[in-house]
């Protein structure tokens, strides 16, 4: 995440007040920029899900005072967004990684074929993308504010221990039935495992970041 700029700022305003419908604030590494949307593609493309792409801020109007003046709109758009991106870089914003969220995660390592785990450093969040969707600017972040937690096909198969026959039966399932995967018998291990794996691999991280940035 990037500070935005006073004519960055200005052009949200005015977008915002021609359609008061794109009204959610999103930043978008590809495009390293700020954008609007609506309330669909605010809560069911990015916020339902940790999207590393996307990085869902805030509603317009919940941070300005007079929604009808441009002027108005921008200067608090300047100023909230402004002071997000402090509060991230100071970790005011990062949070746990927890059993819901390791949920979430295995909801969209099973349905949507992605595989690849990266530890958001400032908002201590997971995410997961596709080998092809390490593009230039998402390669940047490497290292600083994305770091490798690893592949999730080897973390499951291979580096978490599970009950005998657990993932073969709990795949059997899956594969053959639309039951949610919460629902399915085995879920609540396997859920637990993970988590208790990947949270033993945030702590790795979090203390080689401090010792990189204590060699500083």
């Amino acid at each position: 995440m990037q500070y935005i700029t006073e004519n960055q700022a200005i052009r949200l305003a005015a977008d915002y007040i021609e359609d008061p419908a794109q009204k959610y604030i999103v930043y978008n590494i590809r495009r390293r920029n700020y954008l609007l949307h609506d309330y669909y593609k605010y809560f069911f493309r990015f916020s339902r899900r940790e999207s590393v792409w996307n990085t869902p801020l805030f509603n317009i109007e919940d941070i300005a005072s007079d929604l009808t003046n441009e002027e108005t709109v921008a200067k608090e758009i300047f100023a909230t967004v402004n002071k997000t991106v402090d509060d991230t870089l100071s970790l005011k914003h990062k949070k746990e990684f927890s059993l819901d969220d390791c949920e979430v995660l295995l909801n969209y390592y099973f349905n949507g074929k992605t595989y690849i785990a990266f530890y958001d450093y400032y908002l201590g969040r997971v995410v997961l993308i596709k080998e092809r969707d390490k593009s230039n600017d998402f390669g940047e972040l490497i290292g600083s504010r994305y770091q490798l937690i690893g592949n999730l096909h080897t973390i499951i198969n291979k580096s978490i221990e599970l009950s005998d026959g657990l993932l073969e039966s709990f795949m059997s399932e899956l594969v053959n039935d639309f039951t949610p995967i919460r629902e399915i018998d085995g879920f609540e291990e396997l859920n637990t495992t993970l988590h208790a794996y990947i949270v033993k691999e945030i702590e790795k991280i979090d203390s080689w970041v401090k010792e990189e940035k204590a060699k500083a």
